[in-house]
């Protein structure tokens, strides 16, 4: 189908061109990703200016109408139409429908243009992906006096589309550094799971094309498949996924450092244990164990083969003060985050029940299944960040009782 960005310039598949209508460009020899030289991407837009000129209609073509096309007819609108290059962009993504542009391809056009970005990338500048959820509201939170928040909504970077967007965001507030929070909001099914490497691999290519860094929560769920015993995941342990949310985040691990090794991204991971506070109802049955004591009735816990789950949770006040460290100390690589203390989830149960003055019982249910227990050696984050959590999981739940009330 022919795409029509102005009275007389379109894109379309060359299989689909009418060439007794229609004036041809074929981009069709340029590659679809950088590499293009300047001299060969000028010589497409200069050849289609001139038949524009001459009062022809012109359709830019190459195997599906798509990528190379979408960007040579941005170079079109830059320089025959005057428009600015986030505008042309822009507007030949809103006329064709597409959103496929090469990222690589597209800033070389820019560049063949002699658009050349002079902005220094600023130091106290940081874009947050996901800034409106759990943690990204409570880093902001902490940060906005600090640094210089950008934190685009859906609604302007649409992660799942591609790159486009955020590349232009990233080129209007030159910042130094990107904290990937944005997730899909149901995060254990396998459409999840896609949805979450498409997401971080358009965030990863920004970093790349702009030499920017990147900050990514991973999660203790990457060591989820040790389910035979109460293990302390230390800096050494190698990663062992064991649901689909696990795979996820160890293959978004696996991708961040391809683009560190390959690309020279510099990349911070830092794979917290699980977060929880007032904000959020994860982990679910905190909130299962709150709501069944103030109702005086009987509280539910798992009991597996190898005994009850144990988990190491952190407050929110502690997590987001890791991320503040990571960045106040430049850090790089991978990093263990949790308050290094297991309790099990009949602990956890009794624990709310004292709070609450409850009159419910706390039971147990036999699972058939092992289950993981793992505990985040948190020694690292103090030698390398300075980093200890300060909020006990005492003081945690009652922070969460409060807001209850």
């Amino acid at each position: 189908m022919i795409n029509w960005i102005t009275d007389n310039l379109a894109t379309i598949p060359k299989s689909e061109v009418d060439e007794n209508i229609y004036k041809i460009i074929d981009v069709r020899d340029m590659v679809d990703k950088k590499g293009n030289p300047a001299r060969l991407i000028l010589e497409k837009i200069d050849a289609a200016i001139k038949l524009i000129k001459a009062k022809y209609k012109v359709v830019i073509c190459c195997d599906y109408g798509l990528s190379r096309s979408n960007a040579i007819a941005v170079g079109i609108l830059v320089k025959h139409f005057s428009y600015n290059f986030e505008e042309a962009v822009k507007f030949v993504l809103k006329k064709t429908g597409q959103d496929l542009i090469e990222l690589g391809l597209l800033n070389s056009v820019r560049r063949a243009l002699g658009i050349v970005d002079k902005k220094p990338k600023n130091k106290k500048t940081i874009l947050i992906t996901g800034a409106d959820g759990f943690i990204g509201s409570a880093l902001c939170n902490l940060l906005k006096n600090k640094y210089h928040l950008i934190t685009p909504k859906k609604s302007e970077i649409d992660l799942m589309k591609g790159p486009i967007e955020l590349d232009l965001l990233v080129k209007k507030f030159s910042p130094s550094l990107i904290i990937h929070l944005a997730n899909p909001k149901i995060y254990t099914t396998n459409q999840a799971m896609s949805e979450m490497i498409l997401m971080l691999k358009n965030v990863l290519d920004v970093c790349r094309e702009n030499k920017i860094s990147i900050v990514f929560p991973s999660n203790w769920v990457v060591f989820s498949g040790h389910k035979n015993r109460l293990i302390t995941a230390q800096s050494s342990l190698s990663p062992k996924p064991g649901d689909t949310y696990g795979q996820a985040k160890f293959l978004c691990e696996i991708l961040l450092n391809q683009y560190k090794e390959n690309y020279g991204v510099n990349v911070a991971i830092i794979r917290f244990s699980p977060v929880y506070g007032p904000g959020s109802n994860r982990p679910k049955f905190i909130w299962n164990f709150f709501e069944k004591a103030k109702k005086n009735i009987p509280i539910y816990t798992h009991k597996y083969k190898n005994g009850f789950p144990v988990l190491d949770l952190l407050n929110i006040k502690d997590a987001v003060s890791a991320v503040e460290s990571v960045l106040k100390k430049k850090f790089s690589g991978v990093i263990n985050i949790g308050s290094g203390i297991g309790f099990s989830t009949f602990e956890i149960a009794k624990k709310i029940k004292e709070l609450c003055h409850s009159k419910s019982e706390v039971f147990f249910r036999e699972m058939d299944d092992y289950t993981s227990n793992v505990v985040m050696d948190r020694s690292d984050a103090k030698k390398t960040l300075g980093w200890s959590p300060k909020i006990t999981l005492d003081d945690g739940l009652k922070e969460i009782l409060k807001s209850l009330n």
